[in-house]
C-alpha cells in the first residue's frame, strides 16, 4: 500500500519527463497512474495554459516551458530576478535578437487571467501570471519589474493606436512604446470594458452612489486619458 501511494522525486520527475509537451501545455497535470498528491500540486502549479496575443512587432521569440532535469541553468524567478529560487509560476523560454536564450519563471497572482503579450516597444513584454503582471525586458532580463496594477483583470491590444490598455478592478492604463501614457480611476469596483471603438476606452462599473443601478458607465479618450464619463468623476 505504502509503495503504492508514495511517489519519489526521480519517480517525479521520469513521469514529467515522458510526458509530451502537449499534455504538459493542455493539461498541466501529471499521468493519472500517479496517486501521488504531491506530484499533482507541483504540476498543477508550474504550469499553465497562457494565452497568446503576440499582435505588435515584436524583436523576440516567447514559448511555454517546464523545468528541465537535466541541469540547464535554472530560471530567473521574478519577482526578484533570481536564479537562487522562488515562488510556483508560468514557465517560458525566452528568444532575445541577440541569441542569448533565457527561462523565467513568473510567480502566480491569485485570479485567472494567464497571457503573454507583445508590448508597442518591440523588445518589452507583458507577461500576465494568474493576474500578477510583470513588464519583461526581454534583451536585459534584469530590468524587468512587476507591475503595480493588481490583479490584471483585463488586457486589450490597441495595435493601430499603439497602445496595450490594462485593466484591475478599478483603473485603467494605457502603454505606448516609451512606457506608461496615462492611469486612471473609473469606477468603484468591477472594471468591465466593454469596448475600444474611435479612440475611446468605455466600460461599466460598480457605482455606490447610484440608487437605481449598482453600474454605471464610463468613458476614457483612450490617446490622452480624459476622462469622458466615469461614476469616480
Amino acid at each position: 500500500m505504502i509503495a503504492e501511494i508514495l511517489c519519489t522525486v526521480e519517480d517525479f520527475r521520469k513521469r514529467i519527463q515522458a510526458m509530451t509537451d502537449e499534455k504538459l501545455l493542455r493539461y498541466g497535470t501529471p499521468p493519472n497512474t500517479c496517486p501521488c498528491d504531491f506530484c499533482y500540486k507541483i504540476s498543477s502549479t508550474m504550469y499553465a495554459d497562457p494565452t497568446f496575443d503576440l499582435t505588435f512587432p515584436h524583436s523576440y521569440s516567447v514559448v511555454p516551458t517546464e523545468l528541465s532535469p537535466n541541469g540547464e541553468p535554472p530560471p530567473i524567478y521574478f519577482p526578484g530576478g533570481t536564479r537562487t529560487g522562488g515562488n510556483d509560476g508560468m514557465l517560458l523560454r525566452f528568444t532575445p535578437s541577440n541569441g542569448d536564450q533565457w527561462r523565467g519563471c513568473f510567480a502566480f497572482g491569485d485570479y485567472d487571467l494567464c497571457g503573454v503579450f507583445a508590448m508597442p516597444n518591440p523588445d518589452h513584454v507583458c507577461v500576465v501570471s494568474k493576474g500578477t503582471g510583470y513588464w519583461v525586458h526581454v534583451n536585459e532580463p534584469e530590468k524587468s519589474s512587476k507591475m503595480r496594477a493588481l490583479p490584471v483583470w483585463d488586457v486589450r491590444i490597441v495595435s493601430d493606436a499603439r497602445i496595450i490598455l490594462l485593466a484591475d478592478f478599478t483603473a485603467l492604463s494605457a502603454v505606448g512604446p516609451d512606457g506608461q501614457l496615462w492611469k486612471h480611476r473609473v469606477c468603484w469596483d468591477g472594471l468591465k470594458i466593454l469596448e475600444v471603438q474611435n479612440g475611446i476606452v468605455t466600460g461599466t462599473g460598480y457605482d455606490p452612489t447610484n440608487s437605481v443601478h449598482s453600474k454605471s458607465e464610463f468613458a476614457v479618450e483612450l490617446a490622452t486619458g480624459r476622462i469622458l464619463q466615469s461614476p469616480c468623476s
